[in-house]
């Protein structure tokens, strides 16, 4: 159960990710992209430097 639950999001997303670079520019969408990932990870650390990033429910 583990492990499909780790692949199955490969298996969603594989398809409409290569559609998507299909029909937009490749550089653009890579920096889009990028950009993205790390604004998350830029909020991650804002979070676990405050002091608000914990794992209970």
């Amino acid at each position: 159960m583990v492990q499909a639950a780790g692949t199955l999001p490969i298996f969603l997303l594989a398809i409409p990710a290569g559609v998507l670079t299909d029909i937009l520019d490749r550089r653009k969408f890579l920096i889009a992209v990028q950009l993205l990932l790390a604004s998350v990870s830029i909020s991650l650390m804002l979070l676990a430097h405050t002091g608000m990033l914990s794992v209970s429910a």
